[in-house]
């Protein structure tokens, strides 16, 4: 059989409207801007605030919000995130014209929750995990830094950063797609029926 060549190609920039004002926006996320929101995302979201907005949750989900939507606008949009109101950021109206329009924003958002979701097992499984995670956000630390102020250019020379630090977390089955749920370990764990006939 004959090989043949695929080629991507970025689906073409749209123009939307809101509130009688007209945006661009380019309808695809590339992989290297999935992996700098997941890894924002999880800083954020697990992170220690010192000025949480919503006192005595564990987790920062305003915080991990707000940023992954700032983020999400300056990678796709020509948007002036600097000049935005807050309540922009929480309007379902305009965030829902937004994702819809990007193609693959429901593949993305499925694995960030699957990423999530799998953080915190561990977490309940094994204490020690806290360390890897731990460390993991550390390691994010500097290059979230770098990338504060996102732009086209920054975003793929942080590619291959994001893409070791995934990898680390995917070693530590907290990512890893072949992590395997509670019950499943569990029933890994549990001893074998004795077979019949055997003595007691």
């Amino acid at each position: 059989m004959d090989k043949v060549k695929l080629g991507f190609k970025i689906p073409k920039v749209k123009t939307l409207e809101y509130n009688g004002v007209e945006f661009t926006i380019v309808p695809f996320l590339g992989m290297a801007e999935q992996v700098v929101l997941t890894n924002r995302y999880l800083v954020d979201y697990f992170g220690k605030s010192e000025k949480p907005i919503v006192i005595g949750n564990e987790y920062n989900l305003f915080e991990a919000e707000f940023n992954l939507k700032n983020t999400l606008l300056q990678m796709v949009t020509n948007i002036d995130t600097d000049s935005m109101e807050n309540d922009l950021y929480f309007d379902l109206e305009l965030w829902e014209m937004i994702t819809s329009e990007i193609i693959n924003y429901a593949g993305f958002a499925v694995r960030l929750d699957k990423s999530i979701s799998e953080i915190k097992e561990q977490l309940i499984l094994n204490s020690s995990i806290g360390k890897v995670v731990s460390e993991f956000i550390e390691k994010l630390y500097p290059l979230l830094e770098k990338i504060s102020d996102i732009s086209p250019e920054q975003i793929q020379s942080t590619l291959e950063e994001s893409k070791v630090l995934m990898k680390d977390l995917e070693e530590n089955s907290i990512l890893s797609p072949k992590s395997t749920s509670v019950a499943e370990r569990n029933r890994k764990k549990a001893p074998a029926p004795p077979k019949a006939g055997s003595a007691e």
